[in-house]
């Protein structure tokens, strides 16, 4: 993958497959830099503790026309955000997995835009099939939450604390096996 310290890198048009770290993101780590991804697809990468194709920790990073499919971790099987503002405009999360928290994303202590973003298929054993945001500011707009599975509460979205904004959004045939199988919010 690609470790990226104190820089702001522009990547367009990229495509990250298979990648594996056996602690911090097999694709892209992001500490304290806020890189600009366009047109990007991250499929199939994985890490043995957090964040399957990324994490975020920091800064301000940018995510636009991506695809986030089949990543696995144990916390956010797609990306896990700390600290910063991180955005994510017409993404695609789906066939993402993990097997605490944030089958697709794990969020905690930033804050995180969501636009015209879409959350499928996405699962965890835990809480938050798709999102787990924990003591995060969360703002999601046109978003789509269908198929997701939680293991214990929140399939589409479980929140504990901090702040969360939902407009125009869709939640669809998502399971949770004790508790919200659209949302479970918890202290907010």
């Amino acid at each position: 993958g690609m470790y990226n310290e104190e820089c702001d890198p522009t990547l367009n048009q990229v495509t990250f497959i298979g990648n594996t770290s056996t602690d911090y993101s097999g694709a892209l780590f992001n500490y304290d830099s806020g890189p600009k991804v366009t047109d990007a697809i991250f499929d199939g990468n994985s890490s043995g503790h957090i964040g399957g194709a990324i994490t975020n920790s920091g800064r301000t990073p940018v995510y636009k026309n991506v695809v986030f499919s089949n990543n696995t971790s144990t916390e956010g099987g797609a990306v896990a955000n700390y600290r910063g503002t991180i955005t994510y405009q017409n993404v695609t999360f789906t066939g993402n997995s993990s097997k605490n928290n944030g089958g697709a994303v794990f969020n905690e202590l930033t804050t995180v835009i969501f636009t015209d973003t879409e959350f499928t298929n996405n699962s965890t054993e835990e809480k938050g099939g798709a999102v787990h945001n924990y003591d995060t500011t969360a703002t999601y707009t046109r978003v789509n939450f269908t198929n997701n599975h939680a293991g214990y509460s929140g399939a589409g979205m479980f929140s504990y604390e901090g702040n969360l904004y939902v407009t125009d959004a869709t939640f669809v045939g998502n399971t949770a096996d004790l508790l919200g199988g659209g949302i479970a919010n918890y202290l907010l």
